[in-house]
């Protein structure tokens, strides 16, 4: 039997679901089963999930927080805690910091998420434990870790969504697509 893992890059996810699905909540269970199926539709073996790995950060938290940066901060580490306990899946977080430009104004930037998901899936590649691979992600600084994916005989099942802004590189690279459209809203809406 052939193994499967999905990556889920949730900074991405986040904004298909704000921009492109209108902020409609999803049903995390749903859509790892929707991406594990859309995997064994193309392939001809029997495809086993190994398992579901969730990547984010919880939000900056001023050392003074106002009421709106503390919801924000509980809701997000409600949601994270949350999806630890769903089946088969993994929760890696980042962080995010605060940076400045040179006018002095600020931003906020996740660390560490992207490294932490391209290790994994290198990682298991490198180990023989996957056969599949499906990445929910549209950064091309992705396309190093799914070159090695594939020099190990991993299929790469790239999942995104057309209308958003994506890395050309990272689509050349990979093997399959899987597109997040309206349609699929309805499979993994959660009620």
């Amino acid at each position: 039997m052939v193994r499967c893992a999905i990556f889920i890059d949730g900074e991405y996810l986040e904004k298909v679901r704000e921009i492109r699905l209108s902020n409609v909540r999803i049903d995390f269970k749903k859509l790892s089963e929707y991406l594990w199926r859309k995997v064994r539709e193309t392939s001809t073996e029997n495809v086993a999930l190994l398992r579901t790995y969730y990547y984010g950060a919880l939000p900056y938290l001023p050392t003074t927080p106002t009421p709106q940066d503390r919801e924000r901060f509980d809701n997000k580490h409600r949601f994270l805690k949350a999806l630890e306990f769903h089946p088969r899946f993994e929760v890696r977080k980042g962080k995010v910091l605060r940076v400045y430009d040179d006018h002095g104004n600020a931003d906020y930037v996740q660390k560490g998420v992207d490294v932490q998901l391209s290790i994994d899936l290198i990682a298991l590649a490198a180990r023989k434990e996957i056969q599949h691979a499906v990445l929910l992600a549209a950064d091309d600084d992705f396309s190093p870790a799914v070159r090695i994916a594939k020099n190990e005989s991993v299929v790469v099942h790239l999942a995104y969504c057309p209308k958003m802004p994506r890395g050309l590189d990272l689509e050349r690279e990979a093997d399959e697509r899987i597109i997040l459209d309206t349609p699929l809203i309805d499979t993994i809406k959660q009620y």
